[in-house]
């Protein structure tokens, strides 16, 4: 998307030739004496076709493998007699818009951190884009999907307060922390939604650990 957006100069600056890095970090040919045909203006429409199909079919000894050991569990027939891939990922992942009225309803909330505070957290998390939303359960959940249905949560979201005595007393100085095993999140009792707004979007967006299929993702954050 990005070489498809840039001028024609800029394409041939970049110093592209007609090979691909995959995951293992191992440098693969695209065609024929790859490393000698320099990336263009005029053929990186074919480049970009060429490197996408390599990454996606890097995976497919993978993808195989795994589609026989989910085909041991449920016949692979009644799936694709039953399901869309679209709906079949909603049923493995859950959904991928955040639903806020769901989490609302399976959290436990303080009575300590007051009703103003709860008010701005949910307008807040409405207000974010799905991008900003998924991030969100990842910190909170290594997750970054809501189950399917309501039926399906195992746990409720808990917003805690801070334990510390430091976010106690000077809420404004620290950042949320979250605990992904439990989901739930320690909320320090901010000054104003702005402040609220402004901790929380740092710690979704610049603060990292695991997620559940163990990719590096923003997670966990704490401190000033």
């Amino acid at each position: 998307q990005e070489l498809a957006s840039q001028s024609p100069g800029d394409v041939e600056s970049m110093g592209l030739d007609f090979t691909v890095r995959l995951s293992d970090n191992r440098v693969r040919l695209l065609k024929r004496n790859g490393h000698r045909i320099p990336v263009t203006a005029s053929n990186v429409d074919e480049f970009v076709g060429l490197a996408t199909r390599r990454r996606i079919d890097e995976a497919r000894t993978a993808v195989a493998a795994l589609i026989r050991g989910f085909g041991c569990v449920v016949p692979l027939e009644v799936v694709r007699a039953l399901y869309t891939w679209e709906q079949l990922e909603r049923e493995v992942c859950g959904t991928a818009v955040l639903n806020v009225d769901r989490l609302r309803a399976h959290t436990s909330w303080p009575a300590e951190l007051g009703s103003d505070i709860e008010q701005n957290f949910w307008a807040m998390l409405r207000s974010f884009d799905p991008e900003q939303q998924s991030n969100f359960l990842r910190f909170c959940w290594a997750r970054s999907h809501l189950p399917a249905s309501a039926s399906d949560f195992r746990q409720k979201f808990k917003v805690q307060s801070p334990v510390t005595d430091g976010a106690r007393q000077k809420p404004d100085m620290y950042l949320p922390k979250a605990h992904t095993c439990f989901f739930s999140i320690n909320l320090p009792k901010y000054s104003s939604k702005q402040i609220l707004k402004t901790k929380l979007e740092y710690a979704i967006s610049e603060c990292f650990a695991m997620d559940a299929d163990f990719a590096l993702q923003p997670s966990e954050a704490s401190g000033a």
